[in-house]
């Protein structure tokens, strides 16, 4: 039973610019409603589906991630895709995890699900991995799993129990950059790299 379990893995990819309280909320939920070993953050290298100029390099967030995550035994962090050269596709990195022997989800909010045709290798990604959806306002989480944009691929799709966090990285750059508070936004440690390294003011 063990050895199943280890060899199950959830992912939870995204550029992390910055991680925040919002992002450790999910992973920890889902960890709590499924069955699986760890849950590995993978921080993009060149995420394509980014078009800001102003991305905060791979190292940093890669840190903030790596600090932010460091006290929960059940979470891993991955430089798999900052590792890798082009830009960081989820359907390789699936690939990557399958190749050795592991069963994988990915968690992703209904909003990037609603997305996933845009990106590369769709129907790998609905046939190889079982997708653990978080909830976003204006979406019908259980309608899209009988949609048959991916009921044609046997995707399994999964409703995780997250609630709605008001929150995101877009809107804590914007604090910074108004010169307002991210207290309890961030963890304390992510707060300081951030200040330490005077990102998103301008």
């Amino acid at each position: 039973m063990n050895e199943r379990r280890e060899r199950k893995k959830i992912i939870f990819g995204g550029t992390f610019d910055p991680i925040h309280i919002g992002h450790l909320l999910i992973a920890e939920q889902t960890c709590e409603q499924m069955d699986c070993g760890k849950t590995h953050f993978i921080p993009a290298g060149d995420p394509p589906h980014k078009e800001r100029c102003d991305l905060t390099a791979a190292e940093i967030r890669y840190e903030m991630a790596a600090e932010a995550i460091s006290d929960n035994d059940r979470f891993e962090i991955s430089d798999m895709e900052l590792r890798r050269d082009g830009p960081s596709y989820t359907a390789r990195t699936i690939e990557e995890f399958r190749r050795n022997g592991h069963e994988v989800s990915i968690i992703m909010g209904a909003d990037s699900l609603a997305e996933i045709f845009s990106w590369r290798d769709p129907r790998y990604i609905l046939s190889e991995a079982r997708i653990l959806v978080a909830q976003r306002p204006g979406y019908d989480i259980e309608a899209m799993k009988n949609n048959p944009l991916y009921t044609r691929y046997e995707a399994e799709i999964t409703k995780i129990e997250t609630g709605f966090f008001d929150i995101s990285s877009s809107l804590i750059r914007e604090r910074i950059k108004s010169g307002l508070s991210i207290k309890y936004m961030v963890p304390d440690i992510v707060e300081k790299i951030i200040r330490r390294e005077r990102l998103y003011i301008d």
